[in-house]
């Protein structure tokens, strides 16, 4: 399991937090069409994302531990308001 804690200055009622586990580094083996045989690369591939109501300046939002090398993972948050859909805060930290 991964813990995320998040700090914020200012809390809205009409704002969420939406923490991402991604993935980079995949790659997909096409086999048939005007394709076949080539490689498709894949970055920042949404494995788990959680939404929490922003009611607090301070949070944990709790996410599954991947398998496998933890270097090819990231973790990306932002808060959005939810009416607009404005982002007005990101960030993203990579996991070793």
């Amino acid at each position: 399991m991964l813990e995320v804690s998040y700090v914020c200055e200012q809390i809205s009622k009409d704002a969420v937090i939406n923490v991402a586990l991604v993935e980079s580094g995949l790659e997909s083996r096409i086999t048939a069409g005007e394709n076949a045989g080539r490689v498709i690369k894949h970055d920042h591939v949404v494995r788990e994302l959680r939404t929490v109501p922003l009611e607090r300046r301070t949070g944990v939002v709790v996410l599954s531990k991947p398998a496998g090398h933890l270097g090819k993972y990231e973790i990306i948050t932002y808060i959005k308001k939810k009416k607009n859909m404005h982002i007005f805060a990101v960030d993203r930290i990579a996991l070793k």
